[in-house]
């Protein structure tokens, strides 16, 4: 589960910052996200931010090291 929270925060991430993604496309990918998986929780827009921002911190944290 972790190894999928960190590929989607670094999709996120990259995604941002190459072609401007933003609210919209959050929710977009929340709502998708939650009808392909019904079963897997974890999917909301705050915890794909969330996911993003976790990636981030602890990608830059590890390059500091």
């Amino acid at each position: 589960m972790m190894q999928m929270y960190w590929n989607i925060g670094k999709r996120l991430s990259e995604e941002q910052l190459e072609k401007g993604y933003g609210t919209s496309v959050v929710k977009r990918l929340s709502a998708d996200l939650q009808q392909e998986f019904p079963d897997t929780t974890g999917f909301s827009s705050r915890n794909l931010w969330n996911m993003k921002n976790f990636y981030e911190f602890y990608s830059i944290a590890d390059k500091k090291v």
